[in-house]
């Protein structure tokens, strides 16, 4: 019974997952593409819909892929990991303002989801968004 209920929690996470997903990109992809286009600055990025910012497909799958795996200590890091590969070298104002819209939502904030590692990311994303906004 016991499996059965773990596998059913887990099949209503990934139905609700993709719903969301799915909702996002449906209602926002094509005025993120039309945004996206215009290589906006990080001012423009800041002043434009969150909800539009982060329609990418991309960006969904990780974000995603997230739910659910923060507790785990080895899955965190990896989290953390594929977050710093997703950045890069963190100069796409797109990409920063997701990641810093994530990691400062409230499951971080009050402390839910916390490591060395995630607060050393948030860190490093919140600099390299004054960056940006500071080069513009």
């Amino acid at each position: 019974m016991e499996q059965f209920e773990h596998l059913y929690n887990k099949v209503l996470t990934e139905a609700k997952k993709d719903k969301r997903k799915e909702s996002t990109l449906k209602v926002f992809g094509d005025k993120l593409k039309e945004f996206a286009a215009t290589h906006p600055s990080a001012k423009e990025v800041r002043a434009q819909n969150i909800k539009i910012v982060v329609a990418e497909p991309e960006w969904q799958d990780i974000r995603a892929s997230f739910v659910g795996t923060w507790k785990d200590t080895e899955q965190s890091k990896k989290n953390v990991l594929r977050l710093r590969h997703y950045l890069g070298s963190m100069k796409n104002p797109l990409k920063v303002r997701r990641a810093l819209n994530y990691l400062t939502c409230s499951a971080f904030r009050i402390g839910i989801i916390t490591s060395k590692e995630i607060s050393e990311l948030r860190e490093e994303v919140r600099l390299a968004w004054k960056e940006l906004l500071e080069k513009d």
